[in-house]
């Protein structure tokens, strides 16, 4: 018995287009229905006239259409119910907490000093321009999966294989590197208010990383040197994990009551708020207390003591609310990053790319309960056992990646879909959707570029270790290869309210033999 090959007239159409205008999703899909109505599923089958080599490598390179991702916007089962000012906190809470309350002391202890708020600075504009291409990506395709997702719209399975993998390193990683902090403030918050201390067995990871750091030159008196232009950047890799958390809102796009709108509000207004927050928060605790003894997993409260050191004034009140907000601060962080995780492995699964088990709905509350689970699971672990710093290049350098690829993927959307409408522009002249990525991306390759060595192939070691999988067992589950008309007609038939049979036909087929 050979591969399925589609036998149906018309394509994926005879759209009943009064049925299609009254189909739930509103009027996000009302400019798709005739565009939908040409995707011809059997370009994802194997032709007979295709070598076997030439159709693996077919399938690496092969799009997610935009009309599908759009009808799978509209048939969900995820619940509509976040609004614009939702997805401004919601963005404000995931990012709010690792930068300032865990990164921000080590980066200025063992690197930056005093300049931790131009690395701060730096790390915003890095930001400020992937934030502008998810915004643009996120009005377009307002699906579940962020880069995953447009990875796949612009760039292939495997490229969005990739992808979904290194998120696992923003998401997934980025929640261990919170819950470090979070263990060390709840170890401080019980020392301040109850006098209850904990040894520092409580809280040092029983994995430790003896090696030596990147040995950087500069030279002594340069106007850069604050101590070092190129040790800002190195601490900017650093202090990105900081900002991961508006790409965050775009995994909820699903539970957007209007995406095209309100993702780039939930993106761009959270990352403006939380950039205001970071300089202020690292220039008072840079003057309040020498660089040099910030390096401690509470920062705040070492700036505390000192102040009370000079002034002879106890301050045991504000050690509490500082040890308190900072829980439950990094509390969010964690929910957020968690479930912008879960909701990646729910798009990589729905494609077939996981096993079904992440695509399971709670029948009550309609989110992913089965993925939220496992990613809490495996967070608590990564957590107790590696060291904040280990934990906080890794997400950094995999946060810059994922940017990177975004940038790529608004500008192939701009020449490839002209067509589609995009509730938010890249702002500024008509060139500016070419500059403004290209300058976003270079920001991203300086920064990996001058990340330790040993960050980068831990980076490519975990990619590999993707790559296995996915051709192990992704690239052959794959919904949108081993069964596209069924996939199609699935959406399709959810899409028309209709329940009868689509028009086209799956036969079986034996193709002559090949050499």
């Amino acid at each position: 018995m050979g591969d399925k090959i589609y036998t149906g007239e018309g394509g994926i159409g005879h759209i009943d287009e009064e049925k299609a205008g009254s189909s739930s999703g509103g009027g996000f899909l009302s400019n798709i229905q005739a565009r939908y109505a040409k995707v011809d599923p059997s370009s994802y089958l194997r032709r007979p006239d295709e070598t076997g080599r030439q159709y693996w490598s077919r399938r690496l390179i092969s799009l997610k259409p935009y009309e599908l991702l759009a009808a799978e916007y509209a048939n969900t089962e995820l619940r509509k119910y976040l609004n614009a000012f939702q997805l401004v906190f919601l963005g404000i809470g995931a990012i709010i907490g690792t930068g300032i309350f865990v990164l921000s002391g080590q980066a200025a202890a063992q690197n930056a000093g005093p300049a931790v708020t131009v690395s701060f600075i730096v790390a915003a504009i890095a930001s400020g321009f992937a934030a502008m291409s998810y915004s643009e990506l996120a009005s377009m395709i307002p699906v579940s999966g962020s880069a995953y997702t447009y990875a796949y719209a612009t760039m292939g399975e495997f490229m969005a294989w990739t992808l979904g993998w290194d998120l696992v390193l923003e998401y997934m990683i980025g929640s261990a590197t919170v819950g470090v902090g979070w263990s060390g403030y709840f170890k401080t918050f019980f020392e301040v208010a109850f006098n209850v201390h904990f040894g520092d067995s409580w809280t040092t990871p029983p994995i430790y990383w003896n090696e030596d750091p990147a040995y950087i030159a500069y030279s002594e008196g340069s106007y850069f040197n604050v101590p070092g232009f190129v040790i800002i950047l190195l601490v900017t890799i650093l202090l990105c994990v900081g900002y991961i958390g508006f790409d965050s809102v775009t995994t909820a796009a699903m539970e957007a009551k209007n995406p095209r709108r309100d993702l780039p509000i939930g993106i761009m207004g959270s990352l403006v708020v939380t950039t205001l927050m970071y300089i202020g928060f690292c220039t008072v605790m840079t003057g309040a207390v020498h660089y040099s003894e910030l390096n401690h997993p509470a920062p705040p409260t070492i700036a505390i003591l000192a102040v009370e050191e000079r002034t002879g004034r106890s301050f045991k009140w504000l050690n509490i609310v500082v040890a308190l907000g900072a829980l439950a601060g990094l509390t969010s962080v964690l929910l957020v990053q968690m479930l912008a995780q879960a909701r990646v492995f729910y798009s990589m699964a729905k494609d077939g790319l996981l096993p079904q088990i992440f695509t399971k709905v709670h029948p009550k509350f309609k989110t992913p309960y089965v993925a939220t689970i496992i990613v809490g699971l495996i967070t608590s672990i990564l957590s107790a056992l590696l060291p904040v710093d280990l934990l906080g290049n890794m997400t950094s350098v995999g946060t810059l990646f994922a940017f990177f690829i975004v940038h790529c993927g608004v500008v192939v959307l701009r020449i490839t879909r002209p067509d589609v409408d995009r509730w938010f522009k890249i702002p500024g002249p008509s060139y500016t959707w070419i500059v403004f990525p290209f300058i976003g991306g270079a920001i991203c390759i300086l920064l990996i570029a001058v990340a330790e060595v040993s960050t980068i192939w831990r980076l490519f070691v975990w990619m590999g270790i993707g790559w296995i999988i996915y051709f192990s067992y992704g690239i052959r589950k794959s919904r949108l290869h081993r069964d596209p008309i069924g996939r199609f007609a699935e959406v399709h038939a959810q899409q028309l309210d209709n329940k009868e049979e689509p028009d086209y036909a799956v036969q079986d087929y034996d193709y002559p033999s090949r050499t």
